[in-house]
């Protein structure tokens, strides 16, 4: 009788279990319940009512720079003065800038930019009704409540476009298309603001023209804002394709070591944008004025050189 054969132990080696991410079990969730990524024509929609709000933005920001000349003969104001009223806001937009950039994160781009514009609206309505009673001190505290808005809404856009286009896709061409509207709306406030004046016979009216632009604005916002919504409802989470990580609204912390990660050439960008855009906001306030007397030519033709010169250069 043969030896029954012992059978031979055989062992299975298991392989390695990949931890998954935060955003491969987001993508996994997102996927299960049938949503799909918003198609292209949903980002150019979101694109262009962010567009919109920038243009209407936009057109208020150059006004007061155009109409330097007229505003200290019919206020009756000095430079030092005048520089005074530049300067509240700038305070403003420096101080409180990375603030509202926390503040942001946590509430979220669509939330933001109707609180910014909501104050940025009160805000003109004061400037508007402080040049109507010709208050330069109204008009200052006007400026500083109207800086509050747009800081919150320059910040609030810039948080809406990183979180509908990632980096690597399509971020920059959204960015450039959303500058450039930028640019045209501060290109028509500015030419357009002495003709305004000189028409109506009331300086006053290129100010209340720019409470009807930001009421066009709030429209806009309050239109992309339930656009938002409904993107959020019917579409899965926006991802960035190279990192895999879900673009989010809003964040419920503030990570501050995420900080102190970004490259030095980041901080080196910063450096030289502190000391060019101070260079070229001081020019942009001053440009009309100097074009009115470098080349003798009144306030509609200066508006127009300087316009176009800030357009074209800076």
């Amino acid at each position: 009788m043969e030896a029954s054969e012992k059978p031979i132990a055989t062992a299975t080696v298991d392989e390695p279990v990949k931890p998954s991410s935060p955003a491969q079990d987001q993508q996994t969730e997102d996927n299960g319940d049938g949503k799909q990524p918003p198609p292209l024509i949903a980002k150019l929609i979101a694109v262009l009512l962010i567009s919109c709000i920038s243009f209407g933005s936009s057109w208020s920001s150059g006004v007061t720079g155009a109409m330097k000349s007229t505003i200290k003969k019919k206020m009756n104001i000095s430079n030092t003065q005048f520089s005074l009223l530049e300067a509240s806001e700038d305070f403003m937009v420096t101080l409180l800038m990375l603030g509202s950039g926390i503040v942001t994160d946590r509430v979220g781009g669509a939330e933001m930019i109707i609180y910014g514009n909501v104050v940025y609206t009160i805000g003109s309505i004061l400037v508007a009704a402080a040049t109507t009673v010709r208050s330069f001190n109204f008009m200052v505290g006007g400026r500083v409540i109207l800086a509050l808005g747009d800081i919150a809404t320059q910040v609030a856009q810039y948080k809406m476009f990183s979180s509908w286009f990632p980096p690597s896709n399509g971020f920059a061409s959204t960015l450039g298309l959303e500058l450039a509207m930028r640019k045209i709306g501060g290109f028509v406030g500015k030419s357009t603001a002495n003709p305004i004046a000189k028409n109506t016979g009331n300086f006053a009216w290129v100010y209340w023209t720019s409470v009807f632009m930001n009421l066009f604005t709030n429209a806009a916002t309050v239109v992309f804002w339930l656009y938002s919504r409904y993107c959020n409802r019917h579409y899965q989470g926006r991802q960035d394709k190279a990192t895999g990580e879900v673009l989010t609204e809003k964040n419920k912390k503030f990570e501050l070591k995420k900080i102190f990660q970004l490259p030095w050439m980041f901080w080196c960008i910063l450096a030289f944008s502190l000391f060019q855009t101070s260079a070229a906001l001081v020019f942009s306030q001053n440009a009309t004025e100097l074009a009115e007397k470098r080349f003798n030519v009144d306030s509609i033709k200066a508006g127009w050189y300087s316009a176009l010169s800030q357009y074209s250069g800076k």
